[in-house]
């Protein structure tokens, strides 16, 4: 990840409470109490790997 990038869902100054996967039949919030930095990373390496199963 560039680190001069903005994170790939979050836009500077957002308060981010936790990260959410949305499916076709519910939500899963999880990282309420992480970091907001390791929230981008996390929200970056599950990014990375569902672009590749899509490939």
């Amino acid at each position: 990840m560039n680190h001069e990038q903005e994170s790939p869902c979050l836009q500077a100054g957002e308060y981010v409470k936790s990260c959410v996967i949305r499916s076709r039949l519910r939500e899963y919030h999880f990282g309420r109490f992480l970091t907001r930095s390791e929230k981008e990373w996390l929200v970056g390496e599950i990014k990375a790997f569902l672009e590749k199963l899509h490939q």
